[in-house]
């Protein structure tokens, strides 16, 4: 901004509150929703998020909406970006990879 301080559009509600020197938009720019992909011959059923801790995960590393729903999960793996994901999940390496669903789609 022009006056000096920091704004951000694209966090999800958390950030703000972990960084207070930020400032809030109030409306939504936009949404991403997070989404669990799976090979389609699995036998992987997720129905909420504690099902995830059954399963071997894979995420993109410092992407915050899915540190937050495994935060407390220990079978988790990181990844630079969606490509090397989505490469895991077709080896059989992990079971399920989180992203955004418009990423995931890709």
């Amino acid at each position: 901004m022009l006056d000096g301080t920091d704004d951000e559009i694209m966090r999800i509600w958390s950030y703000g509150i972990d960084s207070p020197d930020m400032n809030r938009v109030p409306t939504a720019y936009y949404y991403l929703q997070t989404g669990a992909f799976i090979d389609n011959d699995s036998d992987v059923v997720i129905r909420n998020t504690t099902d995830l801790a059954h399963y071997r995960l894979a995420r993109v590393r410092g992407v915050k909406h899915t540190n937050s729903i495994t935060a407390a999960l220990l079978s988790v793996n990181d990844m630079s970006n969606t490509q090397q994901m989505m490469r895991y999940l077709s080896a059989g390496i992990v079971n399920v990879a989180l992203t955004n669903i418009i990423e995931g789609k890709k």
